[in-house]
């Protein structure tokens, strides 16, 4: 029978009669039971038998000295165990709701018995119904350690419709324990929390190239680094300026007016070629740094023409679009994560998408041409270096996975041993539907190329005003690569029965167990795709996506791997 909305469940079980094992029970008490003890009679349990008794009513009311009479019930079930202070206690709960926030914890040798009548009520076949709402993932009602002789009947506990992402709806757990009988108690989880959905995220910008220092008469301006908020993804520095060429000094014996040639620069060695480039991240290459300027023609003062300036570096390219996207968790992976954490479900994730290559550096700017006007007393320079190369952009990050939906359980075992199920009845509810994987990210824009410094005044030569051959800007880095989808996270599971440990399969034989409603799987993130750039590989890539989430299972027992 579906049993949807909040409301419809409540309207549901507060109509429900008995099930099944309607006992006639009775009040009779032995002589080891206080004189002035109330009547009490519940009918799938005997309080009579117990050496105190402690009673809870929807009217009554918690103190340090309720529930020892009908007029002074206790409000609550959890006041009334905390009332029991001899050993062999019982707490009477009367037919009712019962609203809870916080989970009933039980106690070892201390039975609760509920759908009880005080004095002499009609059997109307009322029950306790406890309508819960612990924190997110706590079960309604939690048993440690009953290793004495301890019965729980009557109760018929509505589980939570979580709301947190990922969180559980859990009836009872029970851990450590080999004491404990359920006697027509029904419990009925509510509604597993959905898993959060994956986020993607765009990649950081590359640095920027540096520009010379215009104090230095050979600087090799400093080229940008990718992604220099990730050191360990620092690939595709943008490539060093270029300076400018040593050079000696003519003879002293050329004349004012005389045409003597500037001195033959040294040749760029080509060992050094990739100081000047911007280096290459993954597929995309670095650019090309920029030539250096032509010297000026001859050392006549009169008319020579300034020296030319360099030329840029060339961009850098883009990143690789990342290949793999997120692998979807799939449930029978034993090397997947644990379901269960001290007892607490813990939901797995789908896995991230491969993050985009960094884009390259671009190449760094080439030096300005040299001059040198041989005369007495006159001034000879040298070209301005070029600015440094920008750093390759981030690749976009891979989108993160999909959480998987919250299970629904009625009860959990863990390192525990059932003695008795008699009547119970097991109703798991829905599982929560795994969240969608996130989408890859964009890859981040490469760092701009360092500018080429100009003099803040000509230099001035034999009385007239010359420039030196400028520097060239550096080229900019590429951007980064597009990052691949993750994968959606699973649909909750939702088993009448979950065991961890060393917890054997309980009999249901004797019970009544319903199967509950998996979640559905998530959806699987989208991978981005790189801008369209001329002559380039890696224009307009594509990532990969991720994969879709598992559809969650429903069984009346499932085995879960764990620690408590």
């Amino acid at each position: 029978m579906p049993i949807s909305t909040p409301a419809v469940r409540r309207l549901f079980w507060l109509a429900l009669v008995a099930l099944a094992g309607c006992g006639s029970g009775t009040d009779s008490r032995d002589s080891a039971r206080q004189a002035d003890a109330p009547a009490v009679l519940c009918p799938y349990g005997d309080a009579g038998n117990a050496s105190a008794v402690i009673l809870v009513s929807p009217d009554g009311s918690d103190s340090d000295s309720c529930g020892g009479s009908a007029e002074t019930a206790c409000a609550t079930i959890s006041a009334a165990i905390a009332r029991c202070s001899v050993a062999d206690c019982a707490v009477a709960v009367r037919h009712g709701l019962y609203p809870i926030t916080q989970t009933i914890v039980l106690r070892d040798a201390v039975s609760v018995h509920g759908s009880c009548r005080f004095g002499d009520e009609p059997d109307h076949h009322y029950r306790t119904v406890i309508e819960a709402a612990p924190p997110a993932g706590m079960p309604a009602i939690d048993a440690n350690a009953i290793n004495s002789s301890t019965i729980i009947s009557g109760l018929l506990v509505l589980g939570k419709d979580e709301t947190a992402p990922g969180e559980a709806s859990v009836g009872m757990r029970v851990s450590a324990s080999k004491g404990l009988t359920l006697a027509a108690v029904t419990l009925a989880s509510g509604t597993g929390g959905d898993g959060a959905a994956g986020k993607g995220a765009n990649g950081g910008t590359g640095g920027n190239g540096e520009a010379p220092r215009f104090a230095s008469t050979a600087d090799n301006a400093p080229g940008g680094l990718a992604c220099p908020g990730e050191p360990s993804q620092a690939t595709g520095r943008g490539g060093l300026g270029t300076e400018s060429f040593d050079f000696t000094a003519a003879p002293s014996s050329c004349g004012f007016a005389c045409n003597c040639y500037p001195v033959e620069p040294k040749k760029k060695d080509p060992a050094l070629a990739s100081l000047f480039m911007g280096q290459g991240s993954g597929g995309a290459r670095g650019g090309m740094y920029g030539e250096n300027g032509n010297s000026g023609p001859s050392c006549n003062p009169y008319g020579v023409p300034p020296p030319t300036a360099g030329q840029p570096g060339n961009n850098g390219e883009l990143g690789d679009c990342g290949q793999a996207g997120g692998k979807r968790n799939e449930e029978e992976q034993p090397a997947g994560p644990p379901r269960l954490v001290d007892g607490r479900w813990l939901a797995s994730f789908g896995a991230m998408g491969e993050r985009g290559g960094n884009g390259s550096g671009g190449g760094g700017g080439g030096s300005g041409g040299y001059a040198y006007y041989n005369a007495e007393k006159e001034i000879y320079y040298r070209g301005l270096p070029g600015g440094g190369g920008g750093g390759g952009g981030c690749g976009g990050a891979g989108g993160s996975g999909g959480q998987q939906g919250g299970a629904s359980i009625a009860l959990i075992l863990v390192d525990t041993t059932i003695s008795g199920l008699a009547n119970a009845v097991l109703i798991p509810g829905k599982g929560g539907h795994g969240g969608g994987g996130g989408n890859g990210g964009g890859g981040g824009p490469g760092g701009l190329g360092g500018a080429a410094p100009f003099p803040q005044q000509p230099w001035p030569v034999l009385g007239a005003f010359k420039v030196p051959g400028l520097g060239a800007k550096g080229g900019d880095g590429g951007a980064g690569g597009a990052g691949a989808g993750g994968a959606g996270g699973n649909g909750g599971p939702t088993p009448a029965v979950a065991l961890a440990g060393n917890s054997p399969a309980p009999d249901l034989t004797a019970g009544i167990v319903y199967s509950g409603t998996p979640g559905m799987p998530g959806a699987r993130g989208i991978g981005a795709t790189n801008p369209a750039k001329t002559n380039n590989p890696n224009s307009q890539c594509r990532a990969s996506d991720g994969e879709d989430g598992v559809a969650g299972s429903a069984s009346s027992t499932l085995r879960i791997e764990g620690t408590n």
